[in-house]
């Protein structure tokens, strides 16, 4: 039997170099395609986008950019803010059970049925397009909402440090809402990006972004509820060129205790949305006190 010969060390060696030529090819064609058109341009500030370095954030070295994102929520003492920071997911109120019948997934088994932990453990999670809103009505109701928080009343007997820790964390909540916290809201969800452009046209408030959603059984106060969960986007980190550097080297994060009139934008980066949904920096500047 005749023995195969094997491949030499230059035919190996070009091999390998025609495959990264190709995958540098196809990545590079793949970012031209998606900048061929701006499908949504924001202007976003340092409460949007979070710094993150890949180097030492001098002309020569990288840096990217996380972008913050929350989703609305209907009771404030069930999830909190609804932030993502830095790519981590969030439960939407919003995707309810309706809502995630709508998007395809399974709920045909009511909440209170025997073995029903079991099946939807089964769920795959969907990718689909996911529309983020800034400053938009979601931020007005999440306003509306801090400002409407009760404030526990100074019952007799009760010391005044805590009267006063309560007055505080209700201003605390109105002056994070209004200066620090991000004002990107998740506010739908669906596999046809021309049907949800169609319904949220403005490209200057509405970005629509790939992202994936799971159904999760929450037993929220007791009671089995079906409810949607927004696993996390497809924008991972946001590369800043090096033109843009120099401007945002110096960007510091927002500080959660400084006071309303310390709280600027220290920068703006206009964030294009492309074919593909995938974002670039088309500009950025800082911006002075």
């Amino acid at each position: 039997m005749m023995k195969m010969k094997k491949p030499g060390f230059k035919f190996t060696l070009l091999s390998g170099l025609f495959l990264i030529v190709l995958v540098n090819a196809l990545a590079l064609a793949l970012v031209v395609y998606n900048r061929s058109a701006k499908e949504s341009e924001l202007i976003l500030t340092e409460r949007e986008l979070a710094k993150t370095y890949t180097g030492n954030a001098n002309e020569s070295s990288g840096m990217e950019l996380n972008l913050n994102w929350r989703v609305p929520q209907s009771d404030e003492t069930e999830m909190g803010y609804g932030m993502s920071i830095y790519g981590r997911g969030v439960a939407a109120s919003w995707l309810n059970k309706t809502k995630l019948a709508e998007l395809g997934f399974d709920v045909s088994m009511p909440e209170t049925s025997a073995g029903v932990d079991r099946y939807y453990e089964k769920t795959h999670t969907k990718y689909l397009f996911i529309v983020l809103e800034l400053d938009g009505p979601a931020r007005m109701a999440m306003l509306e909402q801090a400002k409407n928080m009760p404030i526990p009343a100074c019952r007799p007997g009760r010391i005044r440090i805590e009267c006063k820790q309560s007055r505080d964390t209700h201003s605390n909540r109105v002056r994070q809402e209004e200066y620090v916290l991000s004002r990107l809201f998740a506010v739908d969800a669906g596999p046809d990006d021309a049907a949800l452009r169609a319904r949220y046209p403005e490209k200057s408030k509405y970005a629509i972004v790939r992202g994936q959603v799971r159904l999760v059984l929450s037993r929220t106060k007791g009671e089995p509820t079906l409810a949607g969960y927004i696993v996390g986007l497809s924008i991972k980190n946001i590369n800043v060129p090096k033109e843009f550097i120099g401007d945002l080297k110096e960007i510091r994060p927002m500080n959660y205790s400084l006071k309303p009139a310390q709280h600027v934008a220290h920068y703006e980066v206009t964030l294009a949305f492309g074919k593909n949904h995938e974002p670039w920096i088309v500009s950025a500047k800082r911006v002075e006190k």
